[in-house]
């Protein structure tokens, strides 16, 4: 016999799960769009442009490209030869970002 209480709850489990996956994408998604805002801001008013930038950073205008733009998320060494490029120390460039809140279901410590 199949109880008709254990598929019901396994939905709305479902239902919080999917949810709960989907405001930690937001949130991780807003981090990243803010980081490329701080990045923009900090290359502009080091007066260079996306190229010369990459050129200091020893990567290809893509990949500033793809920072500025938020299209793929910063991996720490990037994020060091940006600030190497820009001649500023890390928490300059990250200063005022916030990781994405910890939840009641994420249990990652």
């Amino acid at each position: 016999m199949t109880s008709s209480h254990g598929s019901a709850g396994r939905g709305d489990e479902d239902g919080r799960s999917s949810s709960f996956r989907l405001q930690v994408a937001s949130e991780r998604i807003a981090l990243i769009q803010a980081f490329a805002a701080q990045l923009v801001a900090l290359r502009q008013a080091a007066g260079l442009s996306a190229s010369e930038l990459a050129e200091r950073c020893h990567v290809s205008p893509g990949v500033i490209e793809k920072a500025e733009r938020a299209r793929a998320e910063p991996r720490l060494v990037l994020i060091l030869a940006l600030c190497e490029g820009l001649r500023i120390a890390p928490n300059d460039l990250l200063s005022g970002l916030r990781p994405p809140k910890r939840h009641s279901n994420d249990h990652t410590r």
